[in-house]
């Protein structure tokens, strides 16, 4: 009697592979891109809190954000040459280096807060 698998085994056991490639490739594919969106954010985060802290230190030239509504715009190159945040960071809305027409738009909500926004503006403030 030979050893050996037989061509239904064989087929069998492929049919369970393709089987679980189905299930865990669409998992691995999720945690991947989940991934990828909190690294943006983080990134995002760093950035805010640098112009909060930037707002903070230099709310003599930002004073217009005590009317609600208002908005006021820090250069994303000011936070570096700061040192606000590093050099080496990276845009995370387009994974490319910043700018001088990089921004972060700041603004007072009706409830005292400031919502913050990374954005890009085509001329001089």
């Amino acid at each position: 009697m030979k050893k050996g698998f037989t061509l239904i085994e064989l087929i069998g056991v492929i049919i369970i592979m393709g089987l679980i490639l189905l299930i865990a490739v669409p998992t691995i594919n999720s945690v991947i891109k989940q991934g990828e969106e909190n690294k943006k954010q983080d990134a995002l985060d760093n950035i805010y809190m640098a112009a909060e802290n930037y707002l903070l230190a230099n709310y003599d030239e930002y004073s217009s954000l005590d009317t609600i509504g208002n908005s006021v715009y820090i250069y994303v190159m000011d936070l570096i040459n700061e040192q606000y945040i590093d050099i080496d960071e990276v845009n995370p809305n387009d994974d490319e280096g910043f700018d001088s027409k990089d921004v972060v738009k700041v603004t007072k909500q009706n409830d005292g807060t400031f919502n913050y926004e990374l954005t890009v503006i085509e001329e001089e403030i």
